[in-house]
């Protein structure tokens, strides 16, 4: 959407994979005991993010909205962003 004072654009992006690696190991040996950390990362993940930005055409500051969620078997994360700049 855009006029003489402002531009908004919008966009909407989507991500799927999966990982093929299988499990991850690792073992921290240090003065103590061992200390063994397992996660399987295997299986398909996706994304889905989103983004709203408003720049004024005269003034020279613009402002973002930016949100997203990534998605697995086990985990699912959000997150959310705002912006404001001002060019001179």
């Amino acid at each position: 959407m855009k006029s003489d004072d402002y531009t908004l654009e919008a966009s909407v992006a989507g991500h799927i994979g999966n990982e093929f690696g299988g499990a991850n190991h690792v073992s921290v040996a240090n003065s103590g005991p061992t200390v063994l950390l397992d996660y399987d990362a295997s299986g398909a993940l996706g994304e889905v993010a989103g983004s709203l930005d408003l720049v004024s055409s005269n003034s020279g500051w613009s402002g973002s909205l930016n949100g997203g969620v990534a998605f697995s078997r086990d985990v699912t994360t959000s997150s959310v962003g705002v912006g404001l700049r001002k060019v001179w």
